[in-house]
């Protein structure tokens, strides 16, 4: 996973906060080295209390991202952010401190939507491969909503942008249901291991390429397969045979 570092099983410090709820409750996003001022009181967003900041905070990371993923990294700018999304440049700087805080939380944001994503898909069902089916339908439902947010999580549109120790920890964790999801069916024989890839992170990395790779095609408007229904068959029939080397024939 280009955002994670497999088999680090660092602890994600928002503790099962969204970015939204952890920049809301701080007043501004945590980040290391930085040495802002945080504020004892908010600036006054629409109402000021916390599920009115968890809210605006929420919001100005979608639209940050749609700023960021539409016209560039030029036009993200703090003031841009405010006006677009009909707040004060005060509130946007009282929650995240500046434009590194915007992208990190950002950041966090994304990861965490698809972790709790990938959490809830794997509990809904005791069968291991139905589970593992359910995380990777989970993963490009996750990613077509979340357009906007997805290149910064996976690539590169601020070059000088790079996540800190606390904020990698959250795109770790919302790789970990994954990675637990094949260690079940490895445990349960409903996978195998094959060809030298002999263990739950390997797999978990191969098949994460391939869902990784069609929803990135989709993204950019590069797979040609037709209607949404079309696109979503031929997404499932990638998984299908991206797990086809690790399925037991007997």
């Amino acid at each position: 996973m280009a955002a994670v570092k497999t088999g680090q099983k660092r602890r994600a410090s928002q503790g099962g906060r969204s970015a939204a709820q952890a920049v809301a409750a701080t007043g501004t996003a945590p980040r290391k080295g930085a040495a802002v001022r945080r504020q004892a009181t908010p600036a006054k967003t629409s109402g000021g209390g916390r599920q009115d900041r968890d809210a605006l905070a929420s919001r100005l990371i979608d639209e940050a991202g749609r700023i960021l993923s539409s016209e560039g990294a030029g036009a993200l700018t703090l003031r841009r952010l405010a006006a677009a999304s009909g707040t004060s440049t005060m509130a946007v700087y009282t929650l995240f401190g500046d434009k590194t805080g915007l992208l990190a939380a950002m950041y966090r944001e994304g990861f965490y939507r698809l972790g709790q994503a990938s959490a809830q898909a794997a509990a809904h069902t005791d069968d291991p491969l139905d589970a593992l089916a359910s995380l990777g339908l989970a993963y490009r439902a996750t990613a077509l909503a979340n357009p906007h947010l997805y290149d910064l999580m996976f690539g590169r549109p601020i070059p000088t942008f790079a996540p800190d120790e606390e904020t990698q920890a959250v795109a770790e964790a919302a790789y970990r249901p994954l990675v637990d999801a094949v260690q079940r069916c490895l445990d349960d024989d409903a996978l195998v291991t094959a060809h030298g890839i002999d263990d739950a992170e390997r797999i978990a990395f191969h098949l994460w390429a391939t869902s990784h790779g069609m929803v990135s095609l989709e993204l950019a408007g590069h797979l040609d397969l037709g209607d949404a229904a079309a696109r979503e068959r031929g997404y499932v029939e990638a998984m299908v045979l991206s797990s086809l080397p690790f399925l037991p024939t007997a």
